[in-house]
């Protein structure tokens, strides 16, 4: 069973679903009706219909409670309603179910991600990349570098966002928190030249725009900051990205 994978927040990546071999302890007949409940659940949930689509994941896991599939999914249901609890009940009855489902280490690491548990964020990722089939290495990278990054241990983010950019040359994610990190280590050269590049492939990527004006500022270069501000302040003019921007320019100005 594959779905669509979504972005979340936090300047990372959230897989969805990804296949897994659930153990067949089930009719082949109600494995069948499983499936087709799980598959009008991923339609709710790519719709975004949290609700709906855990009534349909329900139906799905109580025809068959054997695949970690459906709980990664339901788990990912209640993440997205913020019942964390719930949550967390879900994806870990997916690894006990499989405990190689790397998606679900993932989505459990991102859980802790965003309570601040970070040393059990990185240890979910962790797991996650043990995995030998995981496709979605560079996002799992990304967020092991964010978590370390959020517990100010610089030099372990800077390793694992330099591998993820090693794996996946295009991840602009990996690119821009890789900016951070180098800011956070006044290392303002090399924050313009990651975060140059991650614009480079992501041209409209406001955090990386507003962290890069940032990093002109103190390279003495106020009026390519204004630019990329006064960018920003037209991309999102009333949002969180515009607010940013207008502090900055009180900077500038």
């Amino acid at each position: 069973m594959r779905l669509l994978r979504v972005m979340f927040i936090l300047a990372l990546t959230l897989p969805l679903l990804g296949s897994s071999c659930s153990r067949t302890r089930v009719s082949e007949d109600n494995a069948r009706k499983a499936h087709g409940y799980f598959e009008m659940g991923v339609a709710s949930m790519q719709g975004g219909d949290s609700t709906g689509a855990l009534g349909d994941l329900q139906k799905a896991v109580a025809l068959n409670p054997y695949d970690a599939e459906i709980y990664n999914a339901i788990g990912l249901c209640y993440y997205s309603k913020h019942k964390f609890g719930k949550a967390t009940s879900n994806f870990q009855k997916a690894l006990e179910l499989d405990p190689t489902h790397s998606d679900a280490h993932h989505n459990l690491g991102h859980l802790y991600l965003t309570q601040g548990r970070f040393d059990l964020a990185i240890g979910e990722f962790e797991k996650a990349l043990t995995n030998d089939l995981y496709r979605e290495r560079a996002q799992t990278l990304n967020a092991v570098g964010y978590a370390y990054y959020k517990k100010r241990d610089y030099l372990k983010a800077e390793k694992a966002l330099r591998e993820c950019v090693d794996h996946d040359r295009l991840y602009f994610l990996a690119y821009g928190n890789l900016g951070k990190v180098y800011i956070a280590l006044d290392r303002y050269a090399d924050a313009k030249s990651i975060l140059e590049r991650a614009l480079e492939i992501k041209p409209v990527y406001p955090e990386a725009m507003l962290d890069l004006s940032l990093v002109y500022i103190k390279l003495g270069d106020k009026q390519r900051a204004y630019t990329l501000v006064k960018r920003v302040k037209q991309i999102d003019p009333y949002g969180e990205f515009g607010a940013r921007a207008d502090e900055i320019l009180n900077l500038i100005e």
